[in-house]
Parts: structure tokens; C-alpha cells; sequence
């Protein structure tokens, strides 16, 4: 990921097992719902409206994508483009809210080469403001070379 034009991009030698990926912040607003649940479908009326049982809107629980792959940068703004998302899962512990501020930090937990391809893979675990884990995911990147 050490590419000329993305400087500051976190490079494939670097990551390796247990080393520490960047935080990140996320504020889960409105906008942040309404582009997430536009383009995936999702009418959900908890999501979409708000539930009483907690006095307004629920991220859907696939919103846990958005925290987790931000961590390694945007792919053609922060790192290069290219890297294929090859595999994720993710584990959605308590709801998360709107206006909820989503802190992200992550741990690569291997890093190889298969087929003359690099992989990394990682995981990233999400907390609230108070500091409860609110999802866990995992992910596994195919590096452009």
C-alpha cells in the first residue's frame, strides 16, 4: 500500500500481526443513517423512523462495515485504489443509536501471501461513547501490488 502519490498510506510491510491500525470516529447522525440506508434497501421503521423503546433512530446492524473498513483509509483518497474488500463478518453487540460518536480501533491479525497476491486480515472493534463495545468485525483485504 506504500505508493508515492498516497504518502501518508499505511504500507503492506508495516501491517504486521498485532500491530495497531488507526482510530477513527464516527458520528452516527442522520445523513450518516439516510446514505446508509438508501442504497442498501433497508426500510426498516426503526431505522428509517426511530423506536420508542429508545427515543430515536436504530443503525441498522450492518452499519458496523462503514466503521470498520474506514480504519485502513479511503480507498483513491487516503490509500491507493485497488485493494479488493475480500471477506467480512461482523458481530453486532448492542444497538447503535443515533447521535451516538462510534470510536473504531483495530489490530491486523495476519498478514500473507497467497498466489503471489499480499492479504491482510484484521479486526476492528467499535465502542460508544461510554465505552461499551458496540460491534466487532473482521476483515480480509487482497492488496493491489
Amino acid at each position: 500500500m506504500d505508493r508515492p502519490e498516497f504518502p501518508d498510506a499505511l504500507a503492506y510491510e508495516d501491517l504486521r500481526p498485532r500491530a495497531a491500525l488507526p482510530e477513527v470516529e464516527h458520528l452516527v447522525d442522520a445523513p450518516l443513517l439516510d446514505a446508509f440506508c438508501a442504497p442498501t434497501g433497508d426500510t426498516n421503521p426503526w431505522s428509517r423512523d426511530g423506536a420508542a423503546a429508545f427515543g430515536r433512530r436504530v443503525a441498522p446492524p450492518s452499519v458496523a462495515t462503514i466503521f470498520s473498513t474506514a480504519i485502513l483509509g479511503n480507498p483513491g483518497v487516503d490509500r491507493p485504489p485497488g485493494d479488493v474488500h475480500a471477506r467480512q463478518s461482523w458481530e453486532t453487540l448492542r444497538p447503535i443509536l443515533e447521535g451516538s460518536r462510534i470510536r473504531t480501533s483495530g489490530v491486523v491479525t495476519d498478514r500473507f501471501e497467497k498466489k503471489g497476491r499480499k492479504w491482510i486480515e484484521y479486526e476492528a472493534t467499535s465502542r460508544d461513547e461510554t465505552g461499551t463495545v458496540v460491534a466487532i468485525s473482521r476483515c480480509t483485504i487482497v492488496v493491489k501490488a
